[in-house]
């Protein structure tokens, strides 16, 4: 059985955003791990185009799965 968590589309447009009260916390699940599928970073992606999510500087950050 896998102990990490799966993250959703919605959890990484959240950490992305750079006005929304859900970043912090969104932030804080990308950073302690989980999976994310290849659907979730198409849907990430497809959102982030459509929709212009203020990604700003945060895009140059890594972070480690």
């Amino acid at each position: 059985m896998n102990d990490k968590p799966f993250l959703d589309t919605n959890i990484i447009v959240y950490a992305f955003s750079s006005n929304d009260p859900r970043s912090e916390k969104a932030e804080t699940l990308l950073t302690a791990g989980g999976i994310i599928s290849v659907q979730v970073l198409n849907e990430f992606v497809n959102v982030s185009r459509r929709k212009t999510v203020a990604i700003g500087t945060k895009s140059r950050r890594s972070f480690t799965f």
